[in-house]
């Protein structure tokens, strides 16, 4: 009996030995041991991944179970899927006792949203450390464990609210409208949202004003409309959001949304080009743009000239229609602007148009038209003394100007170009200096002629504008010089 005893306990260690033989040629790297293990026992997202390819940022709590001191551990987190990627370095601790909790915090790359995945925490090590009787003994033992986890990523539930239009007309009844949305893959419960004006007064409507939406679906987007008159360019309207999503978490955030409250409406008028000549019929056009974010209704224009004003427009009562947000308007014009008239001229505008949700509206404002005058030089008359050229006698030529523009001619100089055989007597050039709209002047040249025929003598007219601009005009005279008799 004794004998058969110690033959199964002979066999059984054999086992024993094979069996850890086999693990060692399987497993050369690692030892799997009984009693070694460690626990997954916190799992937080620190930065929860909002949309497919965002970052995300989880912390894990790890507790090793064991009975000596772990020495220059490795932490290692492998997704079992291609949807996430691990960013971060396998983490490194330097002394892990037995029963102690250790957190890490993992970067993942989340390519798919939502998802549940299953990760594998890896640790290793490859000494140990125990109190001996010759005190603290460092153990080399290669050492392989690991846990598997489960990861649910959902999408953070997002309300977004928006005002429209966030451009106003100041001290006037405004419609404006609440958009909420709700921008994610989650429904969300008793969502409250509490609205505070500043600069806004609110129409028929309790201040401060809650929205309560029991249920609202993922995507869903509710408006809600309010009448206004803001009394501040600047209003600010507060909100206060709270909602309870799909895992029974609440989510509160205040946050605030500024408008803009202009005096002279959302809707202007230019004239383009805004810059016209005297004396002259030109076509213009009148551009009118709705700088605001709603439509605008059945717009007419009534241009109201100044008293006095000698410029006619063809059209002063315009029809310009429906506009839609940042659109532009053009009506051609036909403009007459009198010889006469300089500098600028002013014409008041009424625009009356239809809002949104029908209320009328009179915006006022002021078109400016510039208008350029120019001198015109031109030579009225040419006179010869005596009327026949002759060989060798002395000829005065007259040269009469006279100025058609509606402004001055400065610096007015005009001189004759001969040819060699003819010979000026005295001075080629005379300097008027300025010479005044709608006035003549004349000069006159002496010249000898030193050969019969025929002759091109040319006088050359210079002069500077308003602006400082300089104008050159020539005028060619042919002349026949016979011989005396």
């Amino acid at each position: 009996m004794k004998k058969g005893y110690h033959g199964l306990v002979k066999v059984i260690y054999l086992l024993s030995v094979l069996i850890g033989i086999i693990l060692v040629i399987l497993c050369p790297n690692k030892v799997i041991s009984q009693g070694i293990t460690i626990k997954v026992g916190e799992i937080q997202w620190l930065r929860k991944p909002l949309k497919a390819g965002d970052i995300g940022v989880v912390k894990i709590g790890v507790v090793y179970l064991g009975e000596k001191q772990v020495l220059g551990a490795s932490i290692k987190l492998m997704p079992r899927t291609e949807y996430v990627k691990v960013i971060s370095e396998e983490k490194r601790v330097s002394l892990w006792r037995p029963g102690e909790i250790k957190f890490f915090d993992f970067t993942l790359e989340v390519l798919k949203i939502p998802l549940e995945f299953e990760a594998k925490v890896i640790v290793e090590w490859e000494k140990e450390a125990e109190t001996g009787v010759r005190g603290l003994e460092i153990i080399s033992v290669k050492r392989h464990l690991e846990e598997f986890v489960i990861f649910n990523v959902t999408p953070e539930a997002l309300v977004e609210i928006n005002i429209k239009p966030s451009r106003l007309i100041l001290n006037n009844i405004n419609k404006i409208n609440i958009i909420i949305h709700n921008n994610s893959s989650d429904h969300l419960r008793s969502l409250r949202i509490i609205l505070l004006p500043q600069g806004l007064t609110f129409l028929d409507t309790p201040v401060p004003f809650t929205i309560f939406i029991e249920r609202m679906e993922p995507r869903e987007k509710r408006n809600y409309s309010l009448l206004v008159v803001p009394t501040n360019p600047m209003p600010v309207t507060s909100f206060k959001v709270s909602y309870i999503t799909s895992d029974g978490s609440l989510v509160t955030r205040d946050f605030s949304k500024s408008l803009y409250a202009c005096t002279s409406g959302i809707i202007k008028a230019v004239f383009n080009p805004s810059t016209v000549i005297a004396g002259a019929e030109q076509e213009i056009f009148l551009e009118v743009v709705n700088n605001g974010d709603l439509e605008i209704k059945e717009a007419v224009l009534t241009i109201i000239p100044s008293p006095g004003s000698q410029i006619l427009i063809n059209n002063y009562l315009i029809k310009i229609g429906d506009i839609k947000p940042l659109e532009v308007i053009r009506k051609p014009l036909r403009v007459i602007v009198p010889l006469t008239t300089v500098s600028s001229q002013v014409f008041n505008y009424e625009i009356t148009y239809r809002t949104t949700n029908d209320i009328v509206e009179v915006t006022k404002g002021a078109l400016s038209l510039n208008i350029l005058a120019f001198p015109e030089v031109k030579v009225s008359s040419i006179d010869m003394v005596p009327s026949t050229p002759l060989l060798n006698t002395t000829l005065t030529i007259s040269v009469g100007l006279f100025n058609t523009g509606s402004t001055s001619a400065n610096n007015l100089n005009v001189s004759i170009v001969t040819p060699p055989d003819i010979e000026v007597i005295r001075r080629s050039y005379v300097f008027l200096g300025t010479l005044a709209p709608q006035s003549p002047v004349s000069v006159a040249f002496s010249i000898i002629p030193h050969s019969t025929g025929s002759h091109n003598i040319t006088v050359n007219i210079t002069y500077t504008d308003l602006y400082g601009g300089q104008h050159i005009k020539s005028r060619v005279i042919k002349l026949n010089v016979f011989p005396q008799e």
